[in-house]
């Protein structure tokens, strides 16, 4: 077993040039104190002052805490954020630049670009032991879509029912909604309900209907990426709480033709309890004149009445006139969107196709034989051809211009002898 060195004990010996010497000395204790002394003619003199050499072959322990290693954000800048330990602590840098370290703990703010961002963090010691680490930010900026966004079509709740509102996005987001009226105004606060990433890039949540009778509540989503970029969105369907006034989904909704037989079914949805009636119209048809035919409500809400197209009948756009009248006695008034056309069927059982009733013709009038003149009026004689204008009643035509209509060439057609006589 070898015996412990002497707590001062001679190394080796160097040569000095000039008064200068250097020497590499092996440390075999973590604190060591070196002395130099010189020797001249065989004498040594008194050792210099002593210098303490530690022994260190730990490096610094490092911990980034901020940001996390990944971190996908919309921001300019990050701040990283951490503490480093080690007794014979150097110093800190961050992508070769020094930052100051204060009681074991470091803070820098860093400048982002769009996209991937290295950050190289760099601690070492006194004896050079060094530790690195190093996290990634991405920057991204684009703004998320919404879609497939529920309710798409109107809604109606009674109170205590439950509305659900879903749509799609990207994965790993946050998503939320709210209920306004179309004013701007929220119902039930200012509360926004947060929704749950169901799978995949799809958010779900609920909202239960409160004790009230409200139309048209309009549905708002939002929706915040991992990066922060918010988008929002407002879905197609309104949402109504109790009973709906009025009258809604009328049928028939698109144009109808009918045979002589055949039966129309007119029906419509609204309050429970109410009465309603339906006719059949022209557009210029004085509707005071019209029979109206009575609704059942067949079922809550739900009102549906027929009417059989009758034989020998042709019509074409006949307009349905719906009449509703709730139990507090307000009356609602609704045309069809679809119009009705009866038609008839030929022996064969071929629908006719509806004619729409014009001004009648006029009957052809009779040819006239070539060469003959328009018809004399009853009573009226024709005058021959090439003769002056009718004498009046009582006249007689002198005996000068009967002899001018006797000449050769003054008229084509048969020559009139007249007579004269006195009337005593």
């Amino acid at each position: 077993m070898a015996s412990p060195l002497p707590a001062e004990f001679k190394v080796d010996e160097v040569n000095a040039v000039n008064k200068i010497f250097s020497k590499e000395v092996t440390l075999t204790e973590d604190e060591s104190i070196i002395t130099a002394a010189s020797e001249l003619n065989g004498k040594e003199t008194e050792p210099s002052a002593g210098k303490t050499v530690i022994k260190d072959k730990t490096a610094p322990v490092l911990i980034i805490t901020q940001p996390v290693d990944g971190l996908i954000t919309n921001e300019r800048a990050v701040d990283i954020i951490g503490t480093v330990a080690d007794e014979y602590f150097g110093g800190l840098e961050i992508n070769e630049e020094t930052v100051e370290v204060v009681e074991g703990a470091f803070h820098a703010e860093k400048l982002l670009q769009e996209g991937e961002n290295i950050f190289n963090v760099k601690a070492y010691d006194l004896a050079g032991n060094i530790t690195e680490s190093s996290v990634s930010v991405i920057v991204k900026k684009d703004l998320p879509v919404i879609t497939d966004l529920e309710p798409s079509e109107d809604v109606t709740l009674a109170p205590g029912e439950q509305l659900t509102v879903s749509f799609r996005s990207e994965p790993g987001g946050k998503g939320a909604f709210r209920l306004v009226l179309p004013s701007g105004i929220m119902v039930q606060g200012n509360n926004t309900i947060s929704m749950e990433e169901a799978e995949e890039g799809y958010y779900v949540g609920t909202w239960t209907a409160p004790e009230a009778k409200i139309n048209g509540l309009v549905v708002e989503a939002e929706f915040t990426d991992n990066a922060g970029n918010t988008i929002s969105a407002v879905a197609e369907g309104r949402v109504h709480i109790g009973e709906e006034e009025g009258i809604r989904d009328l049928e028939p909704s698109e144009d109808i033709t009918l045979t002589a037989g055949e039966v129309l079914t007119v029906s419509f949805r609204s309050g429970k309890g109410g009465s309603a009636s339906f006719r059949l119209v022209f557009s210029n048809y004085d509707v005071k004149k019209s029979v109206m035919a009575s609704m059942k409500e067949v079922s809550p809400g739900y009102y549906a009445g027929t009417w059989t197209a009758p034989n020998n009948t042709k019509a074409n756009g006949l307009l349905v006139e719906v009449t509703y009248t709730d139990v507090k006695g307000n009356t609602f008034f609704a045309t069809a969107a679809g119009s009705v056309n009866v038609a008839e069927s030929d022996d064969e059982g071929n629908t006719l196709q509806p004619v729409i009733p014009g001004k009648p013709e006029e009957p052809e009038k009779p040819e006239k034989p070539e060469g003959q003149g328009e018809p004399e009026k009853p009573g009226e004689l024709k005058k021959p051809e090439g003769q002056e204008g009718p004498e009046k009643p009582g006249e007689l035509k002198k005996p000068e211009e009967l002899k001018k209509t006797e000449e050769p060439g003054n008229s084509p057609g048969p020559i009139i002898r007249l007579e004269s006589k006195e009337i005593s």
